[in-house]
């Protein structure tokens, strides 16, 4: 999920605060909060997660650009023999 606002790797006075609805509502791990440099680099330096609950996670970035949320979805692949 990603959300684009301003040039990319704008500093900004006061921090940015996006909140995002994760695509899955269960096994959702580790979301980290990124924006994409002007290399097209994803970088973590200038976002992080401020909040996160099953559903839902807030993001606080110094930058304006394309911000988003990485999830990690942990599958459950059933026994099958």
């Amino acid at each position: 999920m990603h959300v684009s606002l301003g040039e990319p790797d704008l500093v900004v006075r006061e921090p940015v605060r996006v909140l995002f609805r994760h695509l899955s509502s269960s096994n959702v791990t580790r979301p980290r909060c990124v924006h994409w440099t002007e290399a097209g680099a994803r970088s973590d330096s200038k976002c992080t997660a401020e909040y996160t609950n099953a559903t839902h996670t807030q993001c606080r970035c110094s930058t304006l650009g394309t911000l988003a949320l990485l999830e990690t979805v942990q599958v459950t692949v059933p026994n099958v023999y």
